[in-house]
This record gives C-alpha cells, structure tokens and sequence, in this order.
C-alpha cells in the first residue's frame, strides 16, 4: 500500500475523530440554538416602526423576481422595498421596472450605473440604498433569496423589538441544485458552526461576532454608528465585518436559525458561497477535497483558513463582487 495513502487515510480518520468529539461536546449547545420559526410570534408589533427592505441586484433575471415578490406578499404593517439595479447587462433592469409599476409606492428601484473608485459592488449598491431609505430599521437581502413565510419581517421585528436587539441575522435555508453541494455544504456549514458558535455570538461579553448578509436586520441607529457600508466598503465579508463593528461598539448582535422545517426564508446555491468563499470553478471532487482540507486545518490548529471569512485585511480568493 503506498506510503502517501497511509498518510491520507490515518489522517483522515484522525480529522474524523477529533470532529466526532467536537460534535459530542457541543451537542448540548446546539440543542440550546435559536430557532425562528413563522409560528414564533403572531402578530406584529404595536407600534410597527417602519422597515426599509434593501435588495442589491446585479444580472439577477433568474431569481429577481421571485425575491422581491416574496417580500411584496409580507404581512407587516409598515415597510418599503428598495431594489438597487446594479450595473445590470441582463433582464434584471427590466423586470424591476415593471415591478415597480405594478407594485406603486411599495417598491423603489435606484439604479447605480458606476462604481465608485475604491468600493466593491455590493457594498457601494447598498449605500445607494440606504440613502433613499426612510425606515427606523434597515433589512438588508440578497436577490437569490425568497421568503417562504409571509411573516419573516413581523416575526424578526417582534424578536428585536422585545429583546432589545439591534443587529439581528437570520441564517438561510439553502436550495440545492446538484448532489455534490448536498455533500460539501454541510461540511462547509461545520466549520463555520464552530468558528462562529451562535451562543458565543448572542452573549454580548464574548468577541465572537457573525452575520449573514442573506438577512441582517439593523437598527438605523446602529448602522449609523458603526459607519454603514462606508465603514465596509473595501470589505468582501462586508456582512462578518459590520457584525464584528456593532458588537466591539455595544450594541445588541444577535444570531438566529432558519429551521428547514419551519422555513423563513431560503436562498439559492449558486457555488459561490460555501465557506464563505468560493471555489473559483472547481470540480465537484475538488470542492470536497478542499472542505476536507479546510476541516483538518480548523481540526488541528482552529486558525482561520481560506474557508473562513476574513473579518479584517483582503480576502485570499478572487473577488466576485463587483
């Protein structure tokens, strides 16, 4: 038997075990987890501070329109949609105009047609947004998400407003497409579950902060002090990093989970955010050796690796977002 195999295959049962142990050791905490479910809470709160719901979007004909019609269908009592076009070459600027049209004055399109100089993407669309934003509270989505529930803005509202929380993310359900993504997300998904445990997350004396940018809720007050998307703007893990600010300023950071079986709300898997990252075109093979890859390192030395997102510094993959 070759050398390099026995290598391999010792290695890898050893990963293996340390996991199996990480997993028995946090069991206990991850039954204690945060769950938001639709049934969570009944009604909206009274008064109902006004949301602003931001979806950046740039060549998303395919997925668009099923976003912002989901968030058209919330039942909460007070909110505004604003869809920032960006830069868009495909179908995406005319579907959003007639969706304006037909929607009235639930939804507003801002149309960025530059980037700025020293901005990503996502980010300098975002700003664009929330300057036209007139809600207390900012909602900030990605286009390849759809709310699967009616009441994901009345039951993440009801959850700030009586636990006084300033800066809530709400982690997706995520829609796949192919066999190998059911293979290496959840691998993905357990490296991130322990760099960035939602019990540490949610206590406010632990460092620990994490935000997904699918949903983040923020209180304008706070999105203000931490310096909104300008603070972020050269920032690829803008999501991680805003989390990171609020918390080391004070405010309330708090993270919930989307049950599959309960779902909120879910987002498409498009192969360009597992771990956080991206695999830059590899092979199914070559994604799962690199999540293996990543688990070892997180395994043995429980430093950050190109599978965890860097909260400060530039990204060590090639940037999308643009």
């Amino acid at each position: 038997m070759p050398l390099g195999f026995v290598i391999w295959l010792v290695l890898g049962v050893v990963v293996g075990l340390v996991w199996a142990i990480r997993l028995v050791v946090a069991g206990p905490i991850l039954r204690k987890r945060a769950i938001l479910r639709s049934s969570s809470y009944d009604a909206a709160p009274n008064p109902a501070p006004r949301v602003s719901v931001l979806v950046a979007a740039k060549d998303e004909e395919d997925n668009i329109e099923t976003c912002i019609s989901t968030l058209l269908e919330q039942d909460y009592p007070d909110f505004e949609i604003i869809a920032i076009d960006d830069r868009s070459t495909d179908g995406t600027s005319e579907i959003l105009r007639g969706m304006a049209q037909r929607a009235g004055e639930k939804l507003q399109v801002v149309t960025v047609t530059q980037l700025r100089a020293g901005w990503f993407g996502k980010n300098n669309a975002m700003r664009a947004g929330v300057s036209v934003a007139s809600g207390k509270w900012l909602c900030f989505t990605d286009a390849d998400c759809r709310q699967i529930s009616s009441k994901t803005l009345t039951v993440a509202m009801r959850k700030v407003l009586e636990e006084e929380i300033d800066f809530l993310s709400i982690t997706p359900v995520l829609d796949f497409k192919f066999a190998w993504e059911r293979l290496t997300q959840p691998v993905c998904a357990l490296v991130l579950l322990f760099r960035f445990l939602p019990n540490h997350v949610n206590k406010p004396k632990n460092k620990t902060a994490y935000a997904n940018g699918a949903f983040m809720l923020i209180n304008r007050r706070c999105y203000e002090a931490i310096g909104g998307h300008e603070r972020v703007r050269t920032e690829v893990n803008e999501d991680i990093v805003m989390a990171r600010i609020a918390k080391e300023t004070g405010f309330g950071l708090h993270v919930a989970e989307n049950e599959t079986r309960s779902t909120i709300y879910a987002c498409s898997f498009d192969g360009n955010i597992c771990c956080g990252g991206g695999f830059d075109g590899r092979s199914s093979g070559g994604q799962w050796s690199h999540c293996l890859r990543e688990m070892a390192l997180e395994a043995f030395s429980g430093t950050d690796s190109n599978c965890i997102p860097k909260a400060v510094g530039a990204p060590p993959w090639p940037i999308h977002r643009v």
